[in-house]
């Protein structure tokens, strides 16, 4: 009953709000010396529930995050809504630093895809630093 009433009507809320109550952000709406965005798939093991997260990443000039904030992930889910609190974990950290945060409690899953995704923004911004991007 339970599954049914998520695939009925867990697509019509997802359209309708964007989690963590963020707008998804345009590419100037974040300040830094280098932007980009990561996305990563957070999947609950042993159901057939997933969903992509995307997250906006800036950092200063030595790759040391100074902004990070959900970029149109559009969920629901109490749990990605706990691990959005990582943002702020994160502010100050470099790629190493974020690599080593602990999640948050029961939200295990959504806050590995957090790290995940921004892990994957800054692996973009590394390129950028290096001058290939």
């Amino acid at each position: 009953m339970r599954r049914v009433f998520l695939m009925l009507v867990l697509p019509l809320v997802m359209t309708l709000l964007t989690a963590c109550g963020a707008k998804q952000l345009a590419a100037g709406e974040m300040e830094g010396d280098y932007t980009a965005r990561g996305t990563a798939t957070c999947k609950v093991e042993d159901q057939e529930y997933s969903y992509p997260v995307t997250v906006r990443v800036a950092t200063d000039a030595n790759g040391v995050i100074v902004g990070v904030a959900d970029d149109g992930t559009e969920v629901t889910d109490e749990y990605y809504k706990k691990a959005c609190k990582l943002f702020d974990k994160m502010l100050g950290k470099d790629r190493a630093g974020v690599s080593e945060l602990d999640g948050i409690s029961q939200a295990t899953y959504s806050s590995k895809a957090v790290k995940e995704a921004v892990d994957n923004a800054l692996a973009d911004i590394e390129v950028q630093m290096s001058g290939a991007g």
